[in-house]
């Protein structure tokens, strides 16, 4: 389906900028990663400067990308603006839609397609597939393009502290993040297994109302 708008939805690392920017290779493209502090900033205090800045390139360029739109989401509705007033195209990556509905942000329902970008599957990876590996390690293309295995459990490890900073403790989804921590290593042990709330809580220093909300 072709469009000129669309929502690009996947966790960190699953490749949404790189898979993104494939399609825009011989385009025109505005890009904006707010991912980095000092564009965060800069629309977060004068929020006018993003609207002024794609009218001004009008006629120039032919996309407007914004990767890791979450972190601002009030932008948003300077997006819906310029896509009725000025048609625009736009292309944005970010995490789930599910925090953002809950605080009411703009996703420009009927103004833009959504689609949803995972970890490689097992029909990508082909022979390149091994279930031991993917049950260890997961499918991120960070872990499967590296060979060392000391790399790859370096890798996560800075993914999932990164992870609790930058989205479960920014975005204030637990009140106390040190039993969150503990309680993530436990959750991943009983993957596959009957969950008890009960028996998890004291391994993570936290009641069982608490370990039932973190699941």
């Amino acid at each position: 389906m072709k469009t000129n708008r669309f929502f690009l939805y996947g966790a960190r690392g699953v490749g949404k900028t790189t898979f993104v920017g494939q399609f825009f290779v011989d385009l025109r493209v505005l890009k904006y990663d707010l991912l980095d502090s000092e564009v965060e900033d800069r629309f977060m205090l004068h929020p006018e400067d993003f609207r002024d800045e794609i009218l001004a390139k009008a006629g120039i360029i032919g996309w407007i990308q914004i990767d890791e739109f979450q972190k601002y989401p009030r932008l948003l509705n300077v997006v819906h603006k310029l896509i009725v007033e000025k048609k625009f195209q736009f292309a944005l990556t970010g995490s789930s839609a599910r925090r953002l509905k809950q605080k009411g942000t703009n996703l420009l329902v009927g103004r833009a397609l959504s689609e949803t970008l995972y970890p490689f599957t097992h029909h990508e990876l082909g022979r390149q597939f091994e279930l031991n590996h993917t049950l260890h390690f997961g499918t991120l293309p960070e872990v499967i393009g590296e060979t060392d295995i000391e790399l790859k459990i370096k890798f996560l490890r800075s993914y999932a502290l990164n992870d609790l900073k930058s989205e479960i403790q920014a975005e204030k989804w637990v009140k106390n993040l040190e039993p969150f921590g503990k309680y993530l290593a436990v959750c991943a042990q009983c993957s596959g297994k009957t969950v008890n709330h009960s028996n998890i809580a004291p391994n993570v220093g936290a009641s069982p109302v608490t370990v039932r909300s973190n699941f």
